[in-house]
Parts: structure tokens; C-alpha cells; sequence
């Protein structure tokens, strides 16, 4: 494994990207989890690491013969044309292309005009050339032409061989992944919440009436699934027979069976996580599952929106129909986007374009452009909580809200106010980070840095930080006492649980004093990680390191704000203004895009299909790519345009557009891959495009809905205060029995037990006995008199061995015999095929125990497991090792 970690991390740097490979096995092993995916990586599951080792041999062979080849074809042109005196100058492009593959020079390119003219028997050569040269060529022509088809086809195999090679070694890696997270699964009998809908296919997969099914299919008569373009294909596989079931059956008088399935085909937006609109396209065309007829609804008229609203969608989204190369893409945007209006008259729809600069300068100018929109919404009388803000991507919903928020206006957003975009929070992190590390400078120099603007320090900056950089931790905090009245017991917060050090840091550097949304999450967060992992800040901060750009305060309801979210969000809600920013999307760019490639498993070592990065140069891979590259491309149209159907009729009201005027500079002409250039397209269809305007007016800016009510907000305190300041102890069920001489050796005996139980190995031991003291299971006067006997117990030449690293451990865990009764062994130390059983034991020493240790090894044995030792160990005043027989 760990030679397959090197090789992973040394292909991402032959790539030019960083050797660190912890993002990428997080994004390989997301596939595990992927129902899209699950087809495709079953079929690796029986694959080993030789298997993908051979792979690659294969595809080595293969490059170096495609490339040997290549160059072969190359040179005999080239040859070709040095014969009969052919020069560079004389046919300059043909010469060039065929000059660069002779030397293993793969940066060629295809579809230029030198190329269409070769294979259309068109002149090669310039007007200049002439006489026996110009003949010459012309007799080659035919070869020429020969070797640049050959020659192609071996490049895109040379391309294809390169991008599948990328592929093996993630690949590789992700099969490690599933097969140990298959042996994970078993050892703790448990299954992962995504594997339920494959669990269910493969259970009821060819059965007529699933057992599964049966009960719930006689109780309920009537369904009705929601949003089913949003249904994956599995998912609905798996429905089918339960509805079935209800469908088939003859109703008893006075009842009905049905099915009612509604959904909108332009709203799928969820492809990457197995909705797929097509299958609702084909159910209500010309699929039928059931062996009954169907009845279509369309149900046409909005009555969300004002009728200004839904005339600009109507003609927008009917414009851009033509868009589709899919034919079925088209009839969905012709004929199912003709709404009717309501009784809503009114509305307006405003469509701004800012200069087409470089994407720092066009963030600024969409902050400006969405707070003067803003300004002019809440100028007609809406108040923030009618306003909502829809962005693509999260980033630019950052970017507004940070903006907003500098400019004084309140933002509700799940997804765009990170926690971590608190100063505090910051502070917090920065100061735990100094705390683990005292000698890093740099985290020193961020809570100063936050503490100079708190404490309104009348010094320079420079004055502050040299005074206070170069002092020790004592001294540190000294000064900090005496100058600013910040009292930190250096010392004693070292021996807090690390969710009160937290808590202390707030209260001692006076962060808060009215309840803060950002601190208070933190603090939730760190009370959650506390309760589930006591590796103290060390750990907290990988943690955090990890979770900082994901964990965000959740919106709360009513208050006067605006909301922010990215359209996925949005969907299924509805706002009285809907302004939607950055809205210049590249409806074909994907991010480190991949598909799945069909292969014959003869030719690549029983490997059916090849895992390949998705680029233009799939379309050159023979039939197979241009299909796929043609589907990708069709579903690239219809799930961004979906997108943007989605964020244009969230409005009730009003809807502004902001996008930005991507026009070629020449030609004048907008990029029709761009949804800047679907809205500069349609203002031309319509006749109002105007080169020097920038704003574009449908219908009359007047609020015409009543007026919203809002919650009243009331300001809290934040309440902190320690235990220690109250007095509070814990108190422990142990401390009632160590009152007597009896008690006292019961539970010193139990508790030992238990924390044994806890106790893997070696390094184990003071992370388990400050979780014990935590806890509250025993008092640190506890810990001083159990913490040596541990200690001296594991360190004993007979049992240390017992509590080294490379072991196998199981303490408690369940066995379950062939008898069907279930034995818990104390604990079992694995190497190899050899297991040792220790069990722990207090009171003296009695047959039944070496009776129940020998069953214990009976049962391993019947495992096929080699048992080489059964020791009891009695955890008396004196504790005594005894190896059973």
C-alpha cells in the first residue's frame, strides 16, 4: 500500500500538481459512494494490484508501438520529400506536422485549413512554387494524404493511452480503498446509508413480485412522488415494483389505486447525483413501465409570478431552444415553456451587463452593481427579507455577502457565511495554534495582530508587535495583565478539557459580549468534536483545517434580511426579488471532468472499461468518442440551461440580471456558449441591443405586493462562566464505593477492567485516562493511584509484548460460535495467522476461568487461527499473570 501511495504521489507530480495526494484519495474514493458510479466500480472489486500492474505494462507496450509507428510514418514522408528536392519553405505546414511527429514532437494540432485541403485533393503548395517542385507534391499528394490519416489515428491512440495511463494509478488506489472498506464494513457489521438503493435493485432485480415489497404494497393503494426529475434511475427501478404492485391490483369497491408523478424536466439540476432528466422525459413520451395506460397533465399557467415575469421567461427560454443540438431538448424548451399568466399583473425584469474586465476587477463591479440594485429594491418599498440573491457558485455568493455585510447590510445564507469568516473565530484558531506551538511566530503575530485593533492600542503597530513578538508565554501574558487588563493563567488553562480552554479564551480576551452567531457555532463545533474525540487541540486543529471552508452559520427564518444561496438551493422557493449576479456561465467548462470508456477486455488484460479525463480529444477516439463526447455535450446544454431556467423563475416580483458584456472586440459578435451571451443574443432577437446601453427594462419598477412582516429581533447576551469559578466537581459513581476497604478493591478491580478494555496499545494509555477523568468515571486522585498499576501492567517483560504498534488488537469485541451463542474474549492480540487471548479477572484464581479462556481459543481455532497463548490476568491488590495450558 504504501508503495502505491508513493506511485500516486508521484504521478500527480509528473502531472505538475502537487505531490500531496490527501484531496485526491478523498475525490477517487467519493466514487465508492457515488450511485452513477456504483455500476462502474463493481466491475474492478475483483481486481488486484498485479492485475492493474499488468495494465499498465499493456499500455506501454501499446504507447511505445503507436509511438515507434508514428514516427516511422513520419520519417517516410519526410523521406519522401528530401528525394525529390522538396523543401521546408515549398509546403511549410505539411512539412512542419510531419517534421514534429518524426521527432516525438506530440504538440500538433488538427482541423486546420492546410488539412482539409490535403484531403480534398486541394493545391498544398503557394503560388511561388512551381514547375518540377509543384509536380512533384502534387504526385505525392495521394500518399501524403495516406500517412496524415495514419498518422492521426495513431495520435488520438497515443492521446487515449496517455489519458488512460493517468487513470490506473487512482484507480489502483481506489480499489485498496473499497476492498478495505469492505473488510471494515464486515468486521463491524454495518452498511453505508448509500448502498441501500443498490442493496434494494439486487434484492428484487428479476423477481415479479418482491418479497420486499408485499406488505407496504397491500397497505398503500395511492403514490405520489414529487420532483421526480430529480429521482434517480435506481430509484425509481427500485419504486417500480412497489407501484406495481398497487397499480395491478383490482381496487375493492369504493377505492382507487393510483400513481400521480409530478415533475418538470427543466428543472433537474441534480445529474451529478444520479437525477437524470431524460428518464422523466422518456416516462412522459413514450416509456411505460406498468401494463396500464397513462394520463398526462401539463399543468400550464404560473401562478407564482407577475405576468412581466413570465412573459421575459417565456420568450427568453423559447429563444434559447434553438440552443440544443438534442431535438427532445429542443421540444422541451418550444412547446413545455409556454406559461400562462395569472391575475398578477405587473412586474419587472431588469437585465444589466458590467465592462468585460478580468475576474478581481469584474468581482468589484458586481458588489457595486448588486448593492445599487439593492438599494434601489429597498427604495420601492421592499424591505431585505423580499430579496434574495442567487449565485452559481459559492464563491461568488461569498463575495457579495462579504461585501454586503462591509457596506451594513444584514445577509441570511446557509452556505455563503462560513464561520471561519469571523475575526474571532480566526482569533480563536490563531491563538490555539500559538498555544501548540508558542515558538511560531507566524500564529503569535495573527491574535496580536486581531488584539491591536480590540485593545485600541494608543502605540504604532510596530511599537505594539516588536514589544510583544520577541517576550516568552509568561512573559506574554504579563504584559498583556499589566496593559490591558487580560487576565490568562497560562499555566492553569493547560490542564482544562479543551472545550472550557476555549470558552476561557473567549472570556478572557472579552470577545463577545452580545450573542455572536459565528463564536456560538464555533463553539458548537467544538463542543460536537470534544464529544467525540479527546485529541485536544492537536487534533482539533487538523480537524478544523479540514471543516473551516464547510461549516456555515444556518439561515435563520423571519429575520429582516436578504438571502443568499447558489441556485441548487434555491430550487422549490420563492422570493418577491430574485437578483441573480455573475451570471456568465460557460454552459460547456467542467472541473477535472471524467467519464468511464468502454474497452475490450481482451485487448487490456480483462479491464472492460477505461477511466479517462474528458476533454476535446475524446471526440477523436473513434466512434465510441464521438458519441460520447456529442451526449456529454447535449447534457452540458440541458443541465445549465436547466440552471438558469431555475434561478429566472424563482422571482415573484421583480428579477434582476447582472451579467457581463462578452462581446468579441472584431466582430462584435457574443459567445453563444456563455449565458452573458443568451441574454446579448435575445436582446438582439427582440431588437433592443444597443452597444453603448447597459441596462435593459421590462415592464415598471413599482412594489405591487403587500407589504412583508417581519420578526422582531432582540439583542442576547453571551453567558460564559467556568466551573471553577462556581465550585463544581464532578462526582464520580466510583467515589460512593472507595468509602470502603470491601468497595474499594470491587471497583479498583472493575474500573482497571474498563480502562483496559480502552487500551490498544501502549501510546493509548494517557489519551484513555483523560477521557476517563472527563468524563467524570474517575477523579484525578483515581488517575494517581490506577494510572502507575496500569502503566507497571503494561510494561512487564510477560505482557508488553502484548501492546506493541504492529499488532492486531480486538478487546471486547463479539465472536459468534457455530452453536449461534456469543463469547466476548477480554481481549485478542493478532500477528499473522497467531492469536493470543488474555482475559481479565479479579477475585483468585478458579477452574471455570481457565475453562472459559480455553473456549475462547477453541472458537479461534475453529477460525483457523493458531492460538499461541491463553493468559488470565487478575487485577487484585497485587496483580498476577497466569498462561493457561
Amino acid at each position: 500500500m504504501t508503495k502505491l501511495l508513493i506511485d500516486f504521489a508521484l504521478h500527480k507530480a509528473d502531472d505538475d500538481k502537487s505531490w500531496d495526494i490527501a484531496l485526491d484519495l478523498y475525490r477517487v474514493s467519493r466514487l465508492l459512494l457515488n450511485e452513477n458510479e456504483v455500476e462502474h466500480v463493481s466491475k474492478l472489486k475483483d481486481k488486484s494490484l498485479e492485475d492493474f500492474d499488468k495494465l499498465k505494462e499493456t499500455l506501454e507496450e501499446k504507447l511505445t508501438y503507436a509511438k515507434s509507428e508514428i514516427v516511422s510514418q513520419s520519417k517516410v514522408i519526410l523521406n519522401d520529400f528530401e528525394n525529390k528536392g522538396i523543401s521546408e519553405n515549398d509546403i511549410k505546414p505539411v512539412f512542419g506536422y510531419f517534421s514534429k511527429l518524426a521527432k516525438e514532437d506530440f504538440t500538433v494540432k488538427y482541423g486546420l485549413v492546410w488539412q482539409t485541403k490535403l484531403l480534398n485533393g486541394d493545391t498544398l503548395y503557394p503560388k511561388r512554387v512551381s514547375g518540377a517542385i509543384a509536380d512533384s507534391i502534387d504526385e505525392i499528394q495521394s500518399r501524403i494524404a495516406s500517412n496524415f490519416e495514419t498518422t492521426k489515428v495513431l495520435f488520438s491512440e497515443i492521446s487515449f493511452l496517455r489519458n488512460f495511463q493517468k487513470s490506473i494509478v487512482p484507480l489502483s488506489v481506489l480499489n485498496v480503498v473499497n476492498k478495505e472498506l469492505q473488510r471494515i464494513k464486515e468486521e463491524q457489521n454495518i452498511l453505508l446509508i448509500s448502498e441501500f438503493n443498490q442493496l434494494i435493485s439486487n434484492e428484487i432485480k428479476g423477481q415479479p413480485a418482491p418479497f420486499i415489497y408485499e406488505r407496504i404494497g397491500e397497505r398503500y393503494q395511492n403514490y405520489f412522488i414529487d420532483e421526480f426529475q430529480d429521482t434517480s434511475e435506481m430509484q425509481w427501478q427500485n419504486l417500480i415494483p412497489l407501484t406495481e404492485n398497487a397499480l395491478v391490483t383490482e381496487p375493492k369497491p369504493n377505492e382507487q389505486h393510483s400513481l400521480l408523478i409530478v415533475g418538470d424536466a427543466k428543472q433537474a439540476i441534480y445529474r451529478w447525483r444520479g437525477g437524470k432528466p431524460e428518464q422523466f422525459i422518456d416516462l412522459y413520451e413514450e416509456e411505460n413501465p406498468f401494463y396500464i395506460g397513462k394520463n398526462i397533465e401539463n399543468l400550464d399557467t404560473n401562478y407564482r409570478s407577475y405576468s412581466e415575469v413570465v412573459d421575459f421567461n417565456n420568450d427568453f427560454f423559447s429563444f434559447l431552444s434553438h440552443k440544443f443540438q438534442n431535438e427532445t431538448h429542443q421540444e422541451l424548451y418550444k412547446i413545455g415553456n409556454n406559461q400562462k399568466q395569472n391575475t398578477k399583473r405587473g412586474g419587472f425584469v431588469k437585465v444589466s451587463f458590467i465592462e468585460n474586465v478580468l475576474e478581481e476587477e469584474a468581482t468589484i463591479l458586481y458588489q457595486e452593481k448588486v448593492l445599487e440594485t439593492v438599494e434601489s429594491v429597498i427604495a420601492q418599498g421592499f424591505v431585505k427579507a423580499d430579496i434574495c440573491i442567487v449565485t452559481r457558485k459559492k464563491k461568488d455568493g461569498i463575495a457579495i455577502a462579504d461585501f454586503l455585510l462591509e457596506k451594513g447590510i444584514s445577509i441570511i445564507s446557509s452556505e455563503t457565511l462560513l464561520v471561519n469568516k469571523s475575526k474571532e473565530v480566526r482569533f480563536i484558531v490563531s491563538f490555539l495554534t500559538y498555544l501548540l506551538h508558542p515558538e511560531n511566530k507566524n500564529s503569535k503575530m495573527e491574535f496580536l495582530n486581531y488584539l491591536y485593533t480590540k485593545l485600541e492600542v494608543k502605540t504604532s503597530e510596530h511599537e505594539f508587535y516588536l514589544n510583544l513578538l520577541q517576550l516568552s508565554s509568561q512573559e506574554l501574558f504579563k504584559e498583556l495583565a499589566i496593559f490591558h487588563q487580560i487576565q490568562f493563567d497560562y499555566e492553569t488553562v493547560q490542564t482544562l478539557p479543551f472545550y472550557e480552554l476555549v470558552e476561557q479564551i473567549i472570556r478572557a480576551f472579552y470577545l463577545v459580549n452580545s450573542s455572536d452567531a459565528y463564536v456560538q457555532y464555533f463553539l458548537d463545533e467544538v463542543l460536537s468534536f470534544s464529544q467525540k474525540k479527546q485529541t485536544g487541540i492537536q487534533g482539533f486543529l487538523e480537524y478544523w483545517e479540514l471543516k473551516k471552508d464547510k461549516i456555515s452559520i444556518i439561515a435563520p427564518v423571519g429575520a429582516d434580511a436578504i438571502t443568499l444561496m447558489t441556485i441548487h438551493k434555491s430550487k422549490g422557493l420563492e422570493f418577491p426579488v430574485i437578483i441573480f449576479p455573475f451570471a456568465e456561465l460557460d454552459i460547456y467548462k467542467e472541473q477535472d471532468s471524467k467519464i468511464w470508456y468502454p474497452i475490450s477486455k481482451e485487448e487490456y488484460n480483462g479491464f472492460s472499461e477505461a477511466y479517462l479525463h474528458f476533454n476535446k480529444e475524446i471526440e477523436s477516439y473513434g466512434e465510441t468518442g464521438e458519441r460520447l463526447w456529442s451526449e456529454r455535450r447535449a447534457q452540458l446544454e440541458l443541465d445549465n440551461i436547466n440552471l438558469l431556467y431555475v434561478a429566472l423563475t424563482r422571482p415573484k416580483e421583480q428579477l434582476y440580471i447582472i451579467s457581463k458584456k462578452t462581446v468579441n472586440k472584431k466582430t462584435r459578435e457574443e459567445n453563444e456558449n456563455l449565458f452573458s451571451g443568451f441574454f446579448i443574443g435575445f436582446l438582439k432577437q427582440i431588437g433592443e441591443w444597443q452597444e453603448d446601453n447597459d441596462d435593459y427594462e421590462f415592464g415598471e419598477s413599482l412594489k405591487l405586493s403587500s407589504k412583508t412582516t417581519i420578526k422582531e429581533e432582540k439583542e442576547l447576551l453571551f453567558t460564559s462562566s467556568s466551573r471553577l469559578d462556581h465550585n463544581l466537581a464532578i462526582l464520580t459513581k466510583a467515589g460512593f464505593l472507595w468509602d470502603s476497604e470491601l468497595g474499594y478493591a470491587i471497583e479498583k478491580g472493575n474500573l482497571i477492567h474498563l480502562i483496559l478494555s480502552k487500551i490498544g496499545y501502549k501510546t493509548d494509555v494517557d489519551i484513555v485516562f483523560q477521557e476517563m477523568v472527563l468524563k467524570g468515571i474517575i477523579t484525578l486522585e483515581q488517575e494517581g493511584i490506577l494510572k502507575p498499576i496500569l502503566i507497571n501492567l503494561i510494561e512487564k517483560p510477560e505482557m508488553s509484548i502484548y501492546f506493541e504498534d504492529d499488532l492486531d488488537i480486538f478487546n471486547e469485541r463479539a465472536i459468534l460460535t457455530k452453536g449461534g451463542k456469543t463469547l466476548i474474549p477480554d481481549r485478542i492480540v493478532f500477528k499473522g495467522n497467531k492469536a493470543t487471548v488474555i482475559d481479565y479477572k479479579t477475585g483468585s484464581f478458579d477452574l471455570k476461568h481457565e475453562e472459559q479462556v480455553n473456549r475462547y481459543a477453541s472458537v479461534l481455532s475453529d477460525m483457523g487461527y493458531v492460538v499461541d497463548k491463553k493468559l488470565l490476568v487478575y487485577l487484585d491488590d497485587k496483580i498476577k499473570i497466569r498462561e493457561v495450558s
